[in-house]
């Protein structure tokens, strides 16, 4: 399986920004927020809950990912962390990368973060539910 954020970042670039103008403005790194862009997205791995045990010994995992989006706008930050919200929130019974995903769920709305070098940083966290194929 790949890291959770990986496999986020694939399907944020399928389907939030294809076709849309804020593909430019916003592009997607992992891990780290890029200080040289103004507009920027980076997703990180955090724990969440303890993997599932099972009599089988499947690998069935409860990991979280923080997404955290950097704007000149806030208004445009806010928007595009909620476009964000909307593509990932409640996805399911998806396979990416050899990986089932059974569901993908946002913890918290967008929300402000804090303001640094002009740019608003917002940030929103996913639970996923997931597995080996």
């Amino acid at each position: 399986m790949n890291v959770p954020s990986q496999d986020i970042k694939e399907m944020l670039d399928s389907e939030v920004l294809v076709d849309s103008t804020a593909t430019a403005l916003f592009p997607i790194e992992r891990a780290v927020l890029n200080e040289r862009k103004s507009n920027c997205v980076a997703i990180l791995d955090f724990s969440g809950k303890k993997p599932q045990l099972t009599m089988d010994k499947a690998k069935y995992e409860f990991p979280t990912v923080q997404i955290l989006v950097k704007s000149v706008d806030y208004d445009a930050g806010w928007e595009f962390t909620s476009a964000i919200i909307d593509s990932l929130h409640g996805r399911s019974h998806e396979t990416w990368n050899s990986t089932y995903y059974s569901l993908i769920e946002c913890m918290n709305g967008p929300t402000f973060l804090k303001r640094e070098n002009q740019r608003s940083i917002f940030v929103a966290n996913f639970m996923i539910q997931r597995r080996e194929v």
